[in-house]
């Protein structure tokens, strides 16, 4: 099997599979909906924190290394 046939073959599975699941949430009661709602709610504001705590930490860590280097400078300047 060739690699673009294998792309096109995986392109229609994951159609498939993304009408199924379409057709699935369609069917579902409106209290398993608001349960699913609910779910992804709570891991989208965990993401969210995750992310602000990663950027808060690679700002923190450049802010560090930005002022351990100009001690570095100014102590071979003077």
């Amino acid at each position: 099997m060739k690699n673009t046939e294998r792309k096109g073959l995986l392109a229609l599975v994951g159609i498939g599979l993304g009408a199924l699941a379409f057709f699935g949430y369609k069917r579902m009661p409106k209290q398993r909906k608001d349960q699913l709602k609910a779910k992804v709610n709570e891991t989208t504001a965990k993401i969210r924190e995750t992310g602000k705590e990663v950027k808060d930490s690679i700002a923190n860590s450049y802010q560090n290394a930005k002022g351990e280097t100009q001690t570095q400078v100014n102590d071979l300047t003077s």
